[in-house]
């Protein structure tokens, strides 16, 4: 069981409730688990969570980890857009690769690690706990890979990204079952 803080502010309390009711809405959202995203590229994926025009464009990702509990995942953007700014927001991630990779799909949903702003029921008799410190995840989306450089009469007008930049998303929470 998650630790649930207690005494929240008015910011922390209207950020909690605004990503309930993102998740309850139950719009433009996929879900995928684990062993998918482990055995694959996860470009297309990420792209659709970061991109907001195209059909196939999500604004929840959920992912079904082996270690009981569904982390919710959100575009940077779509978030402080939609929701608003988390309360803390740690100064390094990890990337989607090394989640992949190695153990941080546990570390994504782990107990000990993660404090709860609260616990919202929902339901399809599951618990949604969003967390007071956002993870951040980096990952690449075909945003990220636009490398070009236009120039006009020696004046450089456009600069596209670098080889490796990256997206930033964050697993704001975990949907568990009661």
């Amino acid at each position: 069981m998650y630790k649930i803080k207690t005494g929240l502010s008015q910011e922390e309390k209207s950020y909690a409730e605004k990503l309930e009711a993102l998740v309850v809405s139950g719009k433009r959202v996929s879900t995928i688990d684990e062993y998918s995203l482990r055995g694959g590229s996860t470009r297309s994926l990420m792209t659709h969570l970061r991109e907001d025009t195209d059909k196939k464009a999500i604004d929840l990702l959920l992912i079904d980890t082996n270690y009981g509990g569904r982390a919710v995942i959100i575009a940077k953007e779509k978030l402080l857009e939609m929701v608003g700014n988390p309360p803390k927001i740690p100064a390094e991630g990890m990337t989607m690769t090394a989640i992949k990779r190695g153990n941080g799909f546990s570390y994504l949903v782990d107990v000990e690690k993660n404090i709860a702003l609260c616990r919202f029921e929902l339901k399809d008799g599951t618990a949604f706990y969003p967390w007071e410190t956002v993870h951040v995840i980096k990952a690449q989306t075909l945003f990220d890979m636009n490398y070009r450089k236009e120039w006009l009469h020696g004046e450089l007008m456009f600069e596209g990204n670098n080889y490796g930049d990256t997206s930033t998303f964050y697993a704001v929470g975990v949907i568990q079952n009661r």
